[in-house]
């Protein structure tokens, strides 16, 4: 399925659980819809060349850029490469060793619930449900392909 469907889909699941479920207010429905549209890409992770893929490396690209920044201005340039260079070559060897085969592991309740419970702990309830919403109306649009 096209990323432009699971994020869609995930964006109208979210509207609906948030005004049927949680009764929210249009900003507060309009946050939870763009939280679970884009957690609706979140198990496409394991593939590459998925857009949630490229989202991911666009942001860590941004957050490497961050530290070599703060490095440059609190240690000089030597210590902004070495740390920079170490933590980038660390994040693409882990990437390259531990990314998991397609439809595996990401796509499973188990790691739906674990991802859900780390969400839960670090932002609470709601934050968490538009999670939850969006990983499994992505779920739920990879099994309807196989029906």
């Amino acid at each position: 399925m096209e990323w432009k469907a699971h994020l869609l889909f995930g964006c109208v699941c979210g509207a609906i659980v948030s005004y049927w479920v949680f009764g929210l207010g249009f900003g507060e429905a309009a946050l939870f819809s763009a939280i679970s549209g884009l957690s609706a890409l979140a198990p496409d992770l394991d593939m590459r060349k998925s857009r949630a893929s490229k989202l991911l490396y666009g942001a860590v690209l941004l957050l490497l850029l961050a530290i070599f920044a703060v490095l440059f201005f609190r240690m000089g340039l030597f210590a902004a490469l070495a740390g920079t260079g170490g933590v980038g070559a660390s994040l693409v060897l882990a990437d390259f060793l531990f990314r998991p085969r397609h439809r595996g592991v990401m796509h499973g309740l188990l790691f739906m619930l674990f991802c859900f419970g780390a969400m839960w702990v670090f932002f609470g309830s709601e934050i968490s449900a538009a999670f939850l919403t969006g990983f499994l109306s992505h779920l739920l649009l990879d099994g309807c392909l196989h029906l």
